[in-house]
């Protein structure tokens, strides 16, 4: 039988592209001046966060729910197998693990948390990282926390 990947991506966080651009500057602002909180960050980089944001529902940019008709333009839907599946994971980016600059796959290492220790403990570690980096340098992010949704439906 061939090997295949422990997780399978079904939809795409296409936001969190726009976001990197956002964070990437940020942290240029920030290694000019190490004395800049990321208040202040978020504050120099508040145009580009507002063009970013003003592509929400449109091709250039990435899919909102928000009741909107453009909001149906952007929706994943299908139908997929459930064979071999034995978990579903559902997170908006407030659960996604907070990593070092550079560090791929954030998504897939919050999955693995998820499917082998459940969410509370990646809502744990999440938490855990943001109360340890509130200044957002070890872990570059736009704010210090988000708010957190997750559904993991064991099958």
């Amino acid at each position: 039988m061939p090997k295949t990947d422990p997780f399978r991506t079904l939809t795409y966080d296409l936001i969190q592209y726009l976001d990197q651009t956002v964070v990437d500057e940020m942290i240029r602002l920030r290694e000019k001046n190490k004395e800049l909180s990321v208040k202040e960050a978020r504050e120099k980089v508040s145009d580009l966060l507002k063009a970013n944001r003003a592509k929400y529902n449109t091709d250039e940019g990435y899919g909102i729910i928000d009741g909107s008709e453009e909001a149906l333009n952007h929706l994943d839907y299908g139908k997929v197998s459930l064979k071999r599946v034995q978990k579903i994971l559902l997170l908006s980016d407030g659960l996604l693990l907070p990593v070092d600059h550079g560090e791929k796959d954030a998504w897939a290492k919050s999955a693995a948390i998820a499917f082998e220790k459940g969410l509370d403990k990646l809502l744990e570690e999440v938490e855990k990282r943001e109360a340890d980096d509130p200044d957002c340098v070890r872990y570059p992010r736009l704010k210090p926390k988000d708010d957190k949704t997750g559904i993991l439906l064991e099958l």
